[in-house]
């Protein structure tokens, strides 16, 4: 029977399977899913919550340990009394020690918050930077000049073109051979009118002697000055 147990034994550690179950082969190690802030953020408050509770019920059995030492102490038994003072204490302890962990609790919170933001600027800024690479990433200061200088060009060009088919057709006219012109016109229209000075004029109608027509008083201004000339008679009487 030993011999028969040792050739198994050898057996099984010539295959490698074998050794690694005597001996133990080495684990598979698991990947372990990445938690993201959110279900971070919501652990922690659960576990606020949590603190939150424990904080109601501590302060209810200190105010229950506080009620039953004053009982305890109407009734003369001090022990009982100093039993529940020494629980109350014990409480207050938990109670300390939980807002305590409620505080680090909070603060975590702020602090995946603020990260979380940072994050999300990180990410929006390292895109911004991937566009702005991919969009500048064919330009250079060179290519930007010669471009420019193009542009320049055709604008210039396209100047002297307009410029060109904007020009009059036939000979221009010389301005100063109006403005001569014009000067002659003045002169001409002056020596016409000192000549017609000494022209003998028509003879003039004569100036009638009669007196001139009084002009007629209205029907309305008669009557009115008659009222005014009636009125002054009677004040007169």
């Amino acid at each position: 029977w030993i011999l028969f147990e040792s050739k198994e034994l050898l057996c099984c550690l010539c295959q490698p399977r074998g050794m690694r179950k005597l001996f133990g082969g080495k684990k598979k190690e698991t990947k372990s899913t990445p938690v993201s802030v959110n279900d971070s953020l919501q652990n922690l408050n659960g576990t606020l919550e949590t603190l939150e509770k424990r904080e109601a019920v501590l302060n209810k059995r200190i105010d229950q340990e506080i009620a039953q030492a004053k009982d305890a102490s109407k009734k003369n038994n001090k022990t009982k009394a100093l039993m529940h003072l020494k629980r109350k204490k014990a409480y207050e302890q938990q109670l300390n020690n939980l807002q305590s962990q409620k505080m680090n609790i909070s603060t975590m919170q702020m602090k995946l918050e603020e990260g979380a933001m940072a994050e999300t600027v990180l990410d929006a800024q390292r895109r911004g930077a991937k566009e702005l690479k991919q969009v500048f990433g064919k330009m250079t200061p060179d290519a930007v000049d010669d471009q420019m200088d193009e542009v320049r060009e055709a604008m210039d060009n396209a100047n002297e073109v307009t410029e060109a088919i904007s020009q009059p057709l036939g000979d221009p006219l010389d301005d100063d051979e109006l403005l001569d012109e014009l000067d002659q016109l003045d002169q001409d229209d002056l020596m016409e009118g000192m000549m017609g000075i000494g022209a003998p004029t028509s003879k003039l109608p004569d100036v009638p002697n009669d007196d001139l027509p009084i002009a007629s008083k209205s029907k309305a201004q008669t009557e009115e000055e008659d009222a005014l000339a009636q009125l002054e008679a009677e004040l007169n009487a």
